[in-house]
């Protein structure tokens, strides 16, 4: 996958047992939202409902949108209507999506504190020592939802990477 991802090629994620009318309007707000905007900003509105790809940092961004590729593909293969629907549901699927949406949006808010709590300004030894194992924190929790949406579209899609 090469270039950037951008805000508005990443689906907004609305969080599985929203009722159908109240999903289609989640979805449009949030792209109306989305479109010439970037991010990432912190999301305030309908967090419980909806997860926006502008509270998504560009990383976070590219691996929700590796997610929603490798369940779109499985939800649209003929194999699983045929056999693996009854198994694994389309709900489970999207529950897993709401899942690897939610992950990055937190880790993404986390990054955000972390830029606004450093100020730009000079900062002594001791916050220096404490900002450097936020920013480790942070990158060990991108990695490992990295390695984990890695491994389930290993799972779902093999010989794609």
């Amino acid at each position: 996958m090469a270039g950037r991802i951008e805000a508005w090629d990443v689906e907004p994620v609305v969080r599985p047992g929203v009722r159908p009318g109240r999903r289609q309007r989640l979805t449009r707000m949030t792209r109306e939202q989305v479109a010439g905007r970037t991010g990432p900003v912190r999301q305030v509105r309908y967090r419980d409902e909806v997860v926006s790809p502008l509270a998504l940092e560009s990383g976070c961004r590219t691996l929700l949108l590796r997610a929603q590729r490798a369940i779109g593909a499985v939800v649209l293969s003929g194999t699983f209507a045929r056999e693996l629907s009854a198994t694994v549901g389309e709900p489970v699927l999207r529950q897993h999506e709401w899942d690897i949406a939610v992950a990055p949006r937190e880790i993404t808010e986390l990054l955000l504190d972390l830029v606004s709590s450093y100020g730009g300004g000079a900062i002594g030894p001791m916050t220096a020592a404490v900002m450097v194992s936020q920013n480790d924190a942070v990158s060990l929790a991108r990695d490992a939802l990295q390695q984990a949406a890695l491994a389930a579209q290993a799972l779902v899609l093999p010989g794609h990477r």
